[in-house]
């Protein structure tokens, strides 16, 4: 069909990993970044590891020790 899944509400690295064991293509919530004013967008697309080229991604370590 096409369609892509998005996970809303991710909150931890067990959860993200459970969602990556069943295919999700994408999520969002509290694991990514807490809510933040208008003005802190810009500076969090910059710095954040989520926002990073894909050899750099947190997402290939969340959850490491």
């Amino acid at each position: 069909m096409g369609l892509v899944v998005v996970a809303e509400g991710v909150e931890d690295a067990a959860t993200l990993e459970r969602l990556r064991a069943l295919g999700c293509d994408m999520i969002q919530g509290f694991l990514i970044s807490r809510p933040l004013a208008t003005g802190d967008v810009e500076r969090w697309v910059r710095e954040s590891e989520w926002m990073a080229a894909p050899e750099r991604k947190v997402l290939k370590r969340v959850g490491a020790a």
